[in-house]
């Protein structure tokens, strides 16, 4: 049996102690047993609240000229989706001007055909925009067998 594994790790600088405390209130799942139940500023795709998961690993670090900086990566299986949204509504609320892009892969524990692709992901206040490798492989290669066929696209014209 094969384990398929979604992995990254990128930061996202923390510009304020008000920003610190967004991001605690939001990933913070401790005590989620006792608490009423919270209300997030972002989409969560995959879980309900009483979840103990984010869709993605956490901490919080500090550098040495005493800047913070959040640091979300998955060793094993993360939801690229759910970092997007978090990060869109952190740029929303605290670095609105900023561009943050986050790379993916998508890998398998044993060798498989057509197990491994990745991705990207581009962040700003105002959109989300993604690309899968294995998505846009697969339209090129549509795309080349029409045009070895002598067909277009559909809705395209061809040109002489």
């Amino acid at each position: 049996m094969a384990n398929h594994y979604v992995q990254f790790s990128e930061l996202v600088a923390i510009p304020s102690s008000d920003a610190l405390a967004w991001i605690i209130s939001q990933l913070d799942r401790s005590g989620l047993d006792t608490e009423p139940p919270r209300t997030y500023d972002w989409r969560r795709t995959d879980f309900s609240q009483e979840a103990r998961s984010n869709g993605f690993t956490w901490s919080i670090n500090t550098n040495q000229d005493g800047s913070q900086d959040l640091w979300i990566y998955s060793a094993d299986y993360g939801n690229p989706d759910d970092v997007a949204s978090f990060v869109q509504a952190f740029l929303q609320r605290f670095s609105p001007h900023v561009v943050w892009t986050l790379t993916f892969s998508l890998t398998c524990s044993k060798i498989r055909v057509g197990a491994f692709s990745g991705g990207a992901i581009v962040v700003t206040a105002a959109e989300i925009e993604s690309f899968n490798a294995g998505a846009w492989a697969a339209r090129k290669a549509r795309r080349k067998r029409r045009a070895t066929m002598g067909q277009t696209e559909p809705g395209a014209t061809q040109q002489s």
